[in-house]
């Protein structure tokens, strides 16, 4: 398992996101009769194509990501501006530039998902086009992307639904994540928002024993040996845009853990990681 180049498509095999700047906001909180939940969706993920709906109601929306291939998937999600197309955004994939589209904004999904595991996130969907995308490479280096896995999805109506309650909430900023409460043993409902300059992402990882978020991060780089990193996913939101929020699942067990953002920075190419954009925290029994 390695790191492609850093480009405006650069991934790990973990996590993936697109190197530009995007301005949304979390809609405002509903008043008034009693919460009414997000609708629940879910995709199955194969080697390389998404099954699941192509039309879906505005609104607040949970995303359940079933992995059912032999590689790691996730699902991220892109809202086109009014005009674009996913013809565009695949004849920009295969042109190879570097620069990043103006004309997307990442809304988040549920980051990286090894069968059996059930990736969840839950996002807010806006009326307009989107395209579901993996961005994670095979171990030919080629992305997911650029082998068929993605899908186009219309949303429509006026919103509706209310996010989940959360009982951790992360900030991530340039370059670092802060919560408000630890993490600890159980199920947790995690807000994340993204306050920073740049797009990011999140992905736990719980380590293998004796391992660090370092060791962890050194599997994806480019001269890495082919071999499994030392620590397993269990949960994260795929790449936001400034101001975005969204919301993700995670069940934790005692052990060691680490959060961590693979994004590329445009300014230097260097990854966010490598920019201090990686915690470690240990989850007590």
């Amino acid at each position: 398992m390695h790191m492609q180049s850093r480009g405006w498509l650069t991934t790990a095999v973990a996590v993936a996101g697109l190197a530009f700047t995007a301005t949304a906001c979390e809609p405002e909180e509903q008043v008034g009769p009693a919460p009414v939940a997000a609708q629940s969706i879910t995709y199955v993920a194969n080697d390389f194509t998404f099954e699941g709906p192509d039309t879906l109601p505005a609104g607040w929306t949970t995303i359940r990501l079933r992995n059912e291939g032999q590689e790691i998937h996730h699902l991220s999600l892109m809202k086109l501006d009014a005009g674009k197309t996913l013809a565009d955004l695949q004849a920009l994939v295969a042109s190879g530039v570097e620069a990043a589209p103006d004309w997307v904004t990442e809304i988040g999904g549920p980051n990286a998902s090894i069968g059996p595991f059930e990736a969840t996130a839950t996002v807010y969907l806006d009326e307009g086009d989107y395209v579901a995308v993996c961005i994670i490479p095979s171990p030919d280096g080629v992305m997911h992307l650029a082998k068929g896995m993605f899908k186009a999805i219309s949303v429509s109506g006026d919103g509706g639904g209310s996010p989940p309650v959360a009982d951790i909430t992360v900030d991530m900023m340039d370059f670092a994540f802060a919560q408000d409460e630890p993490y600890s043993a159980g199920n947790h409902t995690i807000k994340v928002t993204n306050s920073g300059h740049q797009p990011h992402e999140i992905v736990l990882v719980k380590l293998d024993e004796g391992k660090t978020a370092a060791d962890f991060a050194a599997a994806f780089a480019p001269d890495a040996p082919p071999e499994p990193p030392p620590g397993m996913p269990v949960g994260g939101v795929t790449p936001l845009s400034r101001g975005q929020t969204a919301y993700f699942q995670a069940e934790l067990t005692p052990g060691n853990y680490a959060a961590l953002c693979f994004l590329p920075d445009p300014g230097t190419g260097r990854v966010h990681i490598e920019l201090g954009m990686m915690q470690e925290f240990t989850v007590e029994g």
